[in-house]
């Protein structure tokens, strides 16, 4: 049997099947595999390009944080851009532009005009594409299918991002050291993950040509207001006036804050001092969390997200805190990779099943303004945790870790106060 997706309404009378029957879908994680490997690839290249150029890691943190504050502000200001514009063009003109941008520092290293001001020139323009780019592939999901089929369809995009976190750096790394070596010359090994990272971002914007014209279709208010800025603001307003989905995203930027960046910090000072490993064991706890993300994705994949997303979010929560405050305590190597494994799967369930209850209770107007507010409070706070961590993680990391257990566990125990929260139903 074979559906056809360019027109919604017929998907209505059909059975619910799984998201990859539906071409557009199938189209729209591909692509957005290919941008994802991209993205993961270019944060090593970057890296090593810096440190390639000055040798400081001031330098670095400087050009990272060029990146990141405008893709942090421009965040919100995107997801009015989204229901104004056609999300298809929108995929394809920030795959282009990266890409672009990417055959720009291969011409200026293979020339030798490679500067750090040339970087702190092009670093914020990455970050706004990437700004364009995450938003609108959420956004762009509940116009694919079906509300049934939302859960494992954003479970189908977050084990594609999560197999990319782990895949692209760790094969541009292996690219840029590896052939770097047998070349003998650092040069040579950066024009090699530079001229991949533009490759993919360039199948990525062929693949998402294939996209058909109704992923063209805008969804903006018969009477859009006469700024993008009023815009936002109405997003905002939209999101905040319903106590549901205030806290869906309360507990999205908590975990982000509480969670997520403690353990990129903390993990690599555990190993160190903790454990008296290196870099490698590094690695492997790092791997661990990826991997116990990994199997959230797919355990939602299979068995789709539950009628109560309220409850859901609650339990899973609270299994977060209980996962870092066990972290935060734990005496062996084999200990913390088994913890870290679980609270993997923790994070992975409260993020699917608060995009996809978002994306549920959303009107199709409103997507990309909700979408974008979902990834601001995934990445806003992320500077001030990782200055934090640092901070709490040189005095004792127990104290890092019970504290951000802490965190969650109040959100999660707040989200039992919500009365809005605990009886919507998908």
């Amino acid at each position: 049997m074979t559906l056809d997706n360019t027109r919604p309404d017929t998907l209505l009378t059909r059975p619910t099947v799984h998201p990859f029957v539906l071409k557009d879908f199938r189209w729209l994680w591909i692509g957005a595999t290919l941008a994802a490997l991209a993205v993961h690839g270019y944060s090593v290249s970057i890296v090593w390009l810096v440190l390639y150029l000055t040798g400081s890691g001031v330098q670095l943190g400087l050009v990272l944080t060029v990146a990141a504050v405008p893709r942090a502000i421009s965040m919100l200001l995107s997801g009015a851009v989204i229901d104004r514009y056609p999300p298809r063009s929108i995929l394809i003109l920030s795959a282009l532009v990266n890409g672009a941008l990417m055959t720009v520092i291969l011409g200026l290293l293979g020339a030798g005009l490679m500067s750090l001001l040339a970087l702190v020139l092009i670093a914020p323009l990455t970050g706004l594409m990437d700004a364009l780019s995450y938003p609108t592939s959420t956004a762009l999901v509940p116009r694919l299918v079906r509300r049934e089929q939302l859960s494992t369809a954003n479970a189908l995009l977050h084990t594609a991002d999560t197999l990319a976190n782990i895949m692209g750096p760790t094969f541009s790394g292996l690219l840029i050291g590896g052939v770097g070596q047998l070349a003998g010359s650092p040069v040579i090994g950066l024009l090699g993950g530079f001229a991949v990272n533009a490759l993919l971002f360039i199948a990525a914007a062929v693949v998402f040509l294939r996209l058909s014209y109704r992923t063209a279709r805008t969804y903006a208010p018969s009477e859009p207001t006469e700024n993008l800025a009023r815009d936002v603001v109405e997003g905002v307003r939209y999101a905040f006036r319903r106590p549901a989905m205030r806290a869906s995203l309360l507990l999205i930027a908590l975990m982000n804050f509480a969670a997520i960046e403690p353990i990129v910090v903390g993990a690599a000072l555990m190993a160190e001092r903790r454990f008296d490993g290196d870099a490698t064991l590094y690695g492997f706890l790092s791997g661990a969390f990826g991997v116990g993300m990994l199997v959230g994705s797919l355990v939602l994949n299979g068995s789709g997200v539950t009628k109560r997303p309220g409850q859901t979010l609650t339990m899973a929560s609270l299994m977060l805190a209980v996962g870092l405050m066990g972290f935060g305590v734990v005496q062996t190597a084999v200990g913390a990779l088994l913890i870290l494994l679980f609270i993997g799967v923790a994070a992975a369930v409260v993020n699917i099943v608060a995009v996809t209850w978002m994306q549920a209770k959303t009107e199709m107007a409103m997507q990309g303004r909700v979408a974008s507010l979902l990834v601001f409070a995934a990445v806003a706070l992320d500077p001030f945790s990782n200055a934090l961590s640092g901070v709490l993680g040189e005095l004792n990391l127990t104290v890092l870790f019970i504290g951000a257990g802490g965190l969650v566990a109040l959100g999660a125990v707040g989200t039992l106060f919500s009365r809005a929260l605990r009886r919507e139903t998908l």
